[in-house]
């Protein structure tokens, strides 16, 4: 994880509200044509995209990661009391090789860290599923079940 952050150290990254900006969508539909081109995702549509971008409680902002390129990701997310929330992320498919979900992830960390919060909720881990095994990477990790928290992997 301190590798990707480093590869990953000369992007701009910020934090701003909600924004229906073409160029997100643009962004959005390059990802899901590359990267979702077989799930309930595809084909991209205006209607999906506002889904998660229009449908804020008053909580949800953007993470964005820039360079000299342009805007390489955008990370939508939550901000609760005990922690921030990852809603969903797309980026520049041709950038994949910079582990840009990943580095998202872990910059959404440490601006939970900075806020003082303990949490950040990367959302539903569904075993076996490939599109959510990047989650168990992550660490600690604890998962919801039948109430209770239980640890996958240690701190």
């Amino acid at each position: 994880m301190r590798r990707v952050l480093a590869r990953t150290r000369h992007w701009r990254v910020s934090v701003c509200d909600l924004s229906d900006s073409p160029e997100f969508f643009d962004l959005y539909c390059r990802y899901i044509n590359a990267r979702h081109k077989y799930g309930d995702m595809y084909p991209p549509s205006r209607q999906t995209y506002d889904e998660f971008i229009g449908e804020s409680q008053g909580n949800t902002q953007l993470l964005l990661a820039e360079d000299d390129t342009g805007v390489i990701g955008v990370l939508v997310f939550d901000k609760f009391n005990d922690g921030l929330s990852a809603v969903y992320c797309f980026y520049e498919p041709e950038r994949e090789h910079e582990s840009v979900g990943t580095s998202m992830i872990l910059r959404l960390t440490l601006i939970a860290r900075s806020l003082g919060l303990p949490y950040n909720y990367l959302g539903y881990y569904v075993e076996n599923c490939r599109k959510m095994s990047y989650k168990a990477r992550f660490s600690p990790l604890e998962v919801l079940s039948d109430n209770d928290w239980i640890r996958l992997n240690p701190a």
